[in-house]
């Protein structure tokens, strides 16, 4: 079936039974630094929480130069509370900030072929749509997932293009849709010859253990609501990047079990920029609970009370700035590219603070716990400093960390 436009159908009640969720306290200003292990409100009882909802959550604007990788752990990543970082980005970084379509092609070994994906007319890559629109098996019962009806689509499965196509896509030339280099390990795969440009990370999350830094490179692009289970150092490097955020506590609002994900085909057409088409062999076994059921800009009336339940805050980040986007965070990513075509971010992972205990046969997420890195995170020179108990320090037999104190070790990466 030809994919022409995304659409947010189907029906789901609004009354689905849903456990205990962590939730931030409401208070006056930013969000509470209270832990996030606490139960949050039962909406599957006949109430609104319209009266609960008393702030609306704001994200500070900090220099990097008044925080130190301890004092960050301890006000922002402890907390579980967002904030955008001014001259966070590493002095090694800054020749990234002039990069350009061009200046790609420039960096790249010749004939470079990417893996990249096609994204929709108007640079959505993911939305909930009814399943009946797939053909195929629509009986196979995944663990987890409460509605059948529904799949998560994803615009199209990654292709293998050349750099240069890749390029013309940026500046709206040839006859290809919008392309995305969407993470996935990219610096590891595809864009490994970008990798040496970009050493290390943010010196914040020195005290994190670090995983890897992916790359986002594109147009005018726009990444579903979802949560991701890692710490993230958001590096935006040319361009713009709109973030759209909701807390952890808001999941109830926005998760309603498992989504099936369906992965769209797209056929080059002569004359036109292709299709995207819904083929049997695309609905997967996969089965996710990280992406909203429904289009929070514009929900169906079954989800209406409750997106407008949502603590909604909008946050850009600019060239040069850094967003740290703590683990469990809901996040909508909307992508303006400079005058060149280009948009270009860096993520840098680190593992979570905190974990979730959530086997995939459940429907809901489990609640927010501390995880093994934060005790890592937290380790000072006399022992482990314990968040609730200021100034208490805990034994720990732990001996030095084995190699580079960042976890994966920076200079562990490929030369120019």
């Amino acid at each position: 079936m030809p994919l022409t436009s995304p659409g947010w159908l189907g029906t789901v009640s609004k009354d689905a039974p849903r456990g205990s969720w962590p939730c931030y306290e409401r208070n006056q200003g930013r969000a509470s630094r209270a832990p996030l292990g606490t139960d949050g409100p039962d909406v599957s009882k006949d109430r609104t929480r319209s009266q609960q909802v008393t702030m609306k959550i704001s994200v500070e604007r900090v220099p990097a130069e008044n925080l130190t990788p301890e004092s960050f752990v301890r006000e922002y990543v402890a907390t579980n509370t967002p904030v955008l970082l001014q001259g966070a980005i590493p002095e090694s970084w800054a020749p990234c900030l002039s990069w350009t379509p061009e200046s790609l092609l420039e960096m790249a070994p010749s004939e470079l072929r990417v893996k990249v994906a096609p994204l929709m007319e108007d640079g959505r890559d993911k939305w909930v749509e009814d399943a009946s629109l797939w053909p195929g098996r629509h009986d196979v019962k995944l663990p987890g997932v409460v509605h059948g009806n529904l799949v998560l689509a994803v615009a199209a499965s990654r292709i293998e293009v050349s750099l240069a196509d890749f390029v013309a896509s940026l500046r709206k030339e040839g006859q290809w849709p919008a392309l995305y280099a969407d993470g996935a390990a990219n610096l590891e795969k595809s864009f490994e010859f970008l990798r040496c440009k970009l050493p290390g990370f943010p010196a914040l999350g020195e005290r994190l253990l670090f995983k890897r830094t992916d790359l986002w490179l594109g147009g005018e692009t726009l990444s579903t609501l979802h949560f991701d289970n890692v710490e993230n150092l958001f590096a935006q490097l040319v361009g713009e990047k709109e973030f759209l955020l909701c807390p952890p506590g808001d999941t109830p609002l926005l998760a309603d079990g498992r989504l099936r994900k369906a992965y769209a085909t797209w056929q080059a057409s002569e004359g036109s920029k292709g299709n995207f088409e819904r083929k049997a062999e695309g609905l997967s076994d996969e089965a996710v609970m990280n992406y909203a059921v429904y289009d929070v800009d514009d929900p169906p009336e079954e989800y209406a009370e409750l997106a407008a339940q949502l603590r909604k805050t909008v946050v850009t980040v600019r060239a040069g700035e850094v967003l740290y986007l703590p683990f469990g965070w809901w996040h909508q990513v909307r992508g303006r590219p400079s005058p060149s075509g280009l948009c270009c971010s860096a993520a840098s992972f680190f593992q979570p603070f905190f974990v979730r205990l959530q086997p995939k046969s459940l429907s809901l997420t489990g609640p927010l716990l501390r995880g093994a890195a934060a005790g890592r995170a937290e380790a000072t020179n006399e022992g482990f400093l314990m968040k609730g108990t200021p100034g208490a320090v805990l034994e720990t037999q732990r001996g030095p960390v084995a190699g580079s104190r960042f976890g994966r070790h920076p200079s562990k990466r490929s030369k120019c």
